[in-house]
């Protein structure tokens, strides 16, 4: 936001805090017993403003609990955790200790409710490092709870071993939360899609990543900024194809994402060879085509 608006001066400051916080994350947080993440920092001396918090070891800076809250996923879910750390990571939160009809707020034996925020938080985490088909399990489990409790709604809570959606009345969690829809439209748009616009640069940047069992997806009248967007992904055998409709004014970066261990054997833009770039990132290996002007693009990625 600093940047949007020529502030320099707090977006230098900004990035600054930002880094020095990241480059101790993974010191301070991978518990590497457990093969997850803390999800608390216990400190040696009680904390006047919250008495009754936790006290950890005497003559340690910090120690690092483990009550295996929903929180575990948020690593992965902001993309701070390491690569190698989100593979030990994310098969343990797969499991049927954290994982039923939905996300657990907290893992077995604690309270087993499965949420609708938190299963979008796991369906996020799971495509920030390339794992679609996971992903689209939890997609799928926040969808299908649109028609339980309030037609047209998605609830808060999902039916789990300890909660049930039939209650008194003012007994139960919320018919609708605008939240919920999170892990919907968050990995669909923003990861299976790829979409990443920055409106006031007049920028977007088009990278798809389908689930293996999804032969395509589209969007239309997507909203950026004043502007309107379309896009479509497709995947056949060894071919990926993406196609951005945009105004003209914008710069494009438009490409797609590629299955571990394959081979760009040609890159196309609306049929003619194009130069392009690849590009490694915690999704997987991506193709990357830049083009300065609007209209109708379709790129197209052959494999080998």
């Amino acid at each position: 936001m600093a940047s949007s608006i020529g502030d320099d001066a707090t977006r230098t400051w900004a990035q600054q805090k930002a880094d020095a916080l990241t480059s101790h994350f993974d010191h301070d947080w991978w518990f590497q017993s457990q093969g997850l993440f803390a999800d608390s920092l216990a400190l040696p001396n009680a904390v006047p403003t919250d008495p009754k918090a936790t006290l950890g070891l005497p003559n340690q800076t910090f120690t690092q609990l483990e009550q295996l809250f929903w929180i575990n996923a948020t690593p992965m879910e902001t993309s701070i955790a390491l690569p190698a750390r989100a593979a030990a990571a994310l098969p343990v939160l797969e499991s049927s200790s954290f994982t039923g009809t939905g996300f657990y707020q907290q893992a077995k034996p604690g309270g087993l409710q499965a949420s609708a925020v938190n299963t979008g938080v796991m369906a996020v985490a799971e495509a920030n490092y390339g794992r679609m088909d996971e992903s689209l399990i939890y997609v799928g489990l926040v969808a299908s709870e649109l028609d339980v409790e309030q037609p047209g709604a998605l609830p808060e809570l999902f039916p789990s071993p300890d909660y049930t959606y039939v209650l008194p009345v003012f007994g139960g969690a919320m018919v609708m939360q605008a939240w919920s829809s999170y892990g919907i439209h968050w990995p669909l748009v923003d990861l299976f899609l790829g979409i990443k616009p920055n409106a006031p640069a007049r920028s977007l940047s088009v990278v798809p990543d389908l689930p293996s069992s999804w032969p395509e997806i589209s969007i239309d009248e997507l909203r950026v900024g004043s502007c309107e967007i379309s896009v479509s992904a497709q995947h056949s055998g060894k071919s990926y194809v993406t196609t951005v409709a945009t105004p003209s004014g914008w710069s494009l970066t438009i490409g797609h994402t590629l299955p571990a261990n394959s081979q760009v054997q040609s890159v196309t833009l609306n049929g003619s060879p194009a130069s392009f770039q690849i590009v490694d990132t915690d999704r997987g290996r991506e193709v990357h085509v830049q083009v300065n002007s609007g209209g109708i693009q379709k790129l197209t990625v052959q494999t080998q």
